[in-house]
């Protein structure tokens, strides 16, 4: 369903102050004219949101409405869910999920009710205000023509309440639709409009009109902005819109405006405009201005990962090469901290499979001291960006090397072999639930050795280093790097072909070190992520290769295998799914 999430969540404020309101004032509007009647029998798909014993609670009632939301139209639910959206008792939640589903499913006609509960009296302002988002969205499904003409008047509207969520809904269509090339005049209407409810003096008005500004990036109200952070006159809610505005518009001439406010700004206000402050100071990361691009690089490497979110634009391919790469640096910086290993000693490390007297023999790719348990395996770095199910696979045929990060060339065996000749421990075949059971000492940890190159605005560097193999994949949903736990020997699995013989699978497949749970391959990890780590279309890319550190796709590279030496792991240690916070930087877990 295509509902707007930046909406729900600044309707859900407005809609419970109403209630809180109406209550207040002991006000009881009458219910508007519904043109359907209550359902004699409730459908099964809907007995919760019907429910009026008060046992289902509105997160079950929510639920329910998404699975109704996720399923192919039943014309069977369209007057239940037309009859619950009527209702001004029935929760704002429960009501606006109905409503949307009737606007995804492209009701015959929704479009008029719609407008009709936007201009009715009865409604509360908040359900008005709902009313304009469902036009636009209605319009940006269908291209709806009866939808854009209601946001026009929506626009052009003497109820306050409409037109300020109409100049956001049609900034939100603007974008999306890129009117400033494709509908210049309606993109003029919708600008004019914000810079109308800029200047009111109802500081609703003015909050709607900065998350339009914000929106589309309007460079030119920057000033006005500007003098709304600066006014501590202003609501505070103002001033924390504002200082998002500001971020969103991304320049460096905001930062005397901002520098200056926060001497003063506490709480949400202040750390808005510290994140304002970031985005400036990007921005002015791409200065063709020597000292100014210079200036900006301080400042943000001091910031360390918490410039992240300001930063991550200019890791784009499509960015300029050197703010982008000095982009690479400052958050690469700021994620190696306490993190680096040294590389990895190859004196004493000897050809697996040499022979004593012939120089020649033994596999030159892989290299291990068994007494020390120590592997190093040659390749090359395969993705600079992009989603992962593989951390290290062997290069070959099936390989899956539009999905990991390393490939190796010796073959699959060759790793079995080594892992086996430094006697680690096999952990068992990974569980059809995708668990592994990892006792203390017998997990291996992990390192990928290559030459990073670093851009300052003192020049380009490059040196070698090795780091543990989780920094090079990042956790797109939270937010940080993958966790850093041992990798479980699981030994991959031998499989009955066509002709009788038994193959060990990862022979075939070629996978070496999953992130996604594979019984196929020779290691795994044993954090909960890897549930969550198969990459599809209905839910992305949870793990993706971490464009702050990726070498040049086709670098040498090394990946190092030695003992984990760390304690037996805890629930908390493997949990990686979901949004969860990244551990403080230089306090992670020592292997």
């Amino acid at each position: 369903m295509k509902t707007n999430a930046m909406w729900t969540v600044l309707a859900a404020g407005l809609l419970a102050l109403a209630a809180q309101t109406a209550r207040a004032a002991g006000e009881e509007k009458p219910q508007p004219k519904c043109p359907v009647s209550e359902p004699k029998e409730i459908p099964e798909q809907l007995k919760l949101c019907f429910d009026k014993s008060g046992k289902a609670t509105l997160d079950e009632k929510k639920a329910e409405m998404r699975e109704v939301a996720k399923a192919d139209r039943a014309d069977a639910l369209v007057d239940p869910l037309r009859w619950l959206m009527y209702q001004n008792a029935v929760e704002p939640d429960v009501r606006y999920g109905a409503a949307s589903v009737l606007v995804d499913w492209n009701i015959f006609g929704i479009g008029n009710e719609l407008k009709t509960m936007m201009l009715d009296p009865l409604q509360d302002a908040a359900w008005r205000a709902k009313c304009v988002q469902l036009e636009a969205m209605l319009f940006s499904n269908v291209v709806d023509k009866n939808a854009l003409a209601a946001l026009e008047g929506a626009m052009a509207s003497e109820d306050a309440v409409v037109r300020d969520e109409a100049a956001f809904a049609g900034a939100w269509l603007a974008r999306m639709f890129s009117w400033d090339h494709t509908a210049r005049e309606r993109y003029d209407r919708v600008v004019a409009l914000v810079e109308k409810q800029l200047g009111e003096p109802r500081p609703e008005a003015v909050t709607k009109a900065l998350q339009a500004v914000a929106m589309l990036a309007l460079k030119d109200k920057a000033p006005r902005v500007e003098k709304i952070v600066a006014d501590e006159k202003q609501p505070e809610a103002v001033r924390l819109e504002a200082a998002k505005t500001l971020a969103a518009i991304a320049r460096p001439e905001s930062l005397p405006v901002l520098d200056e406010a926060l001497k003063t700004a506490k709480g949400e206000v202040a750390a808005a405009l510290n994140t304002a402050r970031a985005f400036a100071l990007a921005a002015q990361l791409t200065s063709a201005e020597a000292a100014a691009a210079a200036k900006a690089f301080e400042e943000l490497s001091k910031m360390g990962l918490t410039a992240f979110p300001a930063l991550e634009p200019l890791l784009m391919p499509e960015s300029a090469e050197t703010p982008r790469e000095y982009a690479r640096t400052i958050l690469g910086d700021a994620v190696l901290k306490h993190q680096v290993l040294e590389p990895i000693d190859r004196k004493g490390l000897k050809k697996f499979g040499e022979e004593e007297g012939k120089p020649n023999s033994g596999n030159k790719n892989v290299l291990l001291d068994a007494e020390k348990k120590v592997i190093v395996m040659e390749g090359e770095n395969l993705l600079e960006r992009g989603a992962l199910e593989y951390a290290v696979v062997c290069k070959g045929e099936n390989a899956k090397t539009h999905e990991s990060i390393l490939g190796l060339e010796c073959a699959p065996l060759d790793v079995v072999y080594a892992l086996l000749a430094c006697n680690y421990t096999f952990a068992g075949e990974l569980k059809e639930n995708g668990k592994i059971n990892l006792p203390k000492g017998a997990g291996a940890m992990l390192s990928m050795e290559f030459e990073r190159e670093t851009w300052t605005p003192k020049g380009k560097d490059k040196k070698r280093i090795r780091i543990p193999l989780n920094l090079m994949i990042w956790n797109a949903k939270g937010g940080h790097v993958m966790k850093k736990v041992p990798w479980a020997f699981t030994g991959s699995r031998m499989q009955k072909m066509p002709d009788g013989n038994q193959v060990l699978m990862a022979q075939i497949e070629k996978s070496i070190v999953a992130i996604m749970s594979d019984p196929n391959a020779i290691m795994n990890t044993p954090v909960d992520g890897a549930e969550s780590a198969n990459v599809n279309p209905q839910q992305g890319a949870f793990y993706v290769v971490n464009p702050m550190l990726a070498p040049k796709r086709g670098a040498k590279c090394s990946l190092v295998i030695e003992p984990w030496t760390g304690d037996k792991l805890t629930a908390e240690d493997v949990h990686d799914d979901g949004v969860t916070a990244a551990p403080p930087e230089g306090k992670d877990k020592k292997e």
